[in-house]
Formats: structure tokens, C-alpha cells, sequence
């Protein structure tokens, strides 16, 4: 099942931004976490592999 464009992007907050991918106060893990649940939610199959970019292959 080939994803769109849309199922690879979210867009959140300067502070929750912050949380995920700074890890302020060691909750980075939490923030993907929560994040995968959420798309998983919005997109049915959606997983990391199925959005992630490879360059050969």
C-alpha cells in the first residue's frame, strides 16, 4: 500500500516540537510514542517503515 504525502508529516507546537525531538525533560521517546499512536489513529497501516525514505530501494 503505497502512502501519500499527507501521512508523512505533522505539524504541533514550538513547545511539544521541542519535547520531541530536543528531548527537554527525557520525554522525547514519549512525544514518537504518542505521535505513532496518533497516526495509526488518523491513517489505518500507517507505520514508520511505510513513511520512511530510502535512497536505493
Amino acid at each position: 500500500m503505497g502512502l501519500g504525502v499527507e501521512q508523512n508529516g505533522v505539524l504541533g507546537c514550538r513547545y511539544h516540537h521541542n519535547l520531541m525531538d530536543n528531548g527537554n525533560k527525557g520525554l522525547g521517546k514519549e512525544m514518537v510514542s504518542m505521535l505513532e499512536e496518533y497516526m495509526q489513529q488518523l491513517y489505518p497501516g500507517w507505520s514508520r517503515e511505510s513513511v520512511t525514505y530510502k535512497k536505493y530501494g
